[in-house]
């Protein structure tokens, strides 16, 4: 069984409620969050794609978040991913904001690198312990406001597939799987765990989920989620983290502009 949320059915249908909170503006359709933990390799994103298909049959408009930490590790080369708590709020603050924006626009939302994820990769040191709880206790906070059903994907005995891109070792892999399995554990964020082979079953119990809370208008927060977790982080990590993502996305195009010169310059001289 998934991670069934039976808040909602305790509730008694108020059409009256339902009204009010529309009519002043202060509610907004329910949309759930699917978010796939695993560690590097692990097959989060064929997950993600067979669910998105699966759902597709059942008549739910979905939407795929991207993974904005791929981005960064094929346009930020040059910096060390997890050196940083920069690099890791920036990716997740990211990834919360391609989620917020979806959110009440679509019936579901699949993530294969859920904002929460990023809370994992975070270095503790000594000196930035305080700091360190301080972020990912922002980050679950986030998490609470939004209508997740959460996903912890069982490898098996499947590791990364060899590419010439890749660098994680099985031991690191299965080291990461751990640790996202504490950290969910840790929190008491909650979670079903699956194979790989359990698509139908994923998509039924999301399903189910969202049905147990769709009649229920969401009630939309002052502060929306995203900037009180941008302010919140931006405060303890003291960078302006947007523009960083900025900054991001510029070299991203000036990177793939050199790119297209380049080729064209190869086309030319082969001729």
């Amino acid at each position: 069984m998934g991670p069934i949320k039976r808040a909602a059915s305790t509730y008694t249908r108020n059409v009256n409620i339902e009204q009010e909170l529309r009519d002043t503006g202060r509610a907004c359709n329910r949309t759930v969050i699917v978010q796939i933990f695993a560690g590097t390799g692990a097959g989060k994103t064929t997950l993600a794609y067979l669910l998105a298909g699966e759902l597709m049959k059942k008549n739910y408009s979905v939407e795929h978040a991207g993974d904005f930490m791929s981005e960064k590790r094929l346009f930020d080369q040059d910096s060390a991913l997890g050196s940083f708590y920069e690099k890791h709020t920036e990716i997740y603050l990211e990834q919360l904001r391609r989620v917020c924006r979806l959110e009440g626009k679509v019936d579901i939302i699949v993530c294969d690198y859920p904002p929460l994820l990023s809370a994992v990769y975070l270095k503790k040191d000594g000196k930035k312990e305080a700091r360190y709880e301080k972020i990912v206790s922002a980050m679950l906070e986030a998490e609470k406001a939004l209508d997740t059903f959460n996903v912890v994907l069982d490898r098996g005995e499947r590791h990364r597939d060899v590419k010439e891109s890749c660098t994680d070792s099985v031991e690191r892999t299965k080291a990461e799987d751990r640790e996202v399995k504490a950290f969910l554990k840790n929190n008491k964020v909650q979670h079903g765990v699956y194979g790989r082979n359990s698509v139908e079953l994923i998509a039924e119990n999301i399903s189910r989920y969202y049905q147990g809370i769709s009649w229920l208008p969401k009630l939309v927060p002052e502060i929306p989620t995203y900037e009180l977790a941008k302010t919140k982080i931006d405060a303890l990590t003291k960078t302006t983290l947007a523009r960083g993502i900025d900054g991001l996305v510029q070299r991203a195009k000036v990177g793939a502009e050199e790119k297209n010169k380049n080729k064209k310059a190869e086309r030319e001289a082969r001729v």
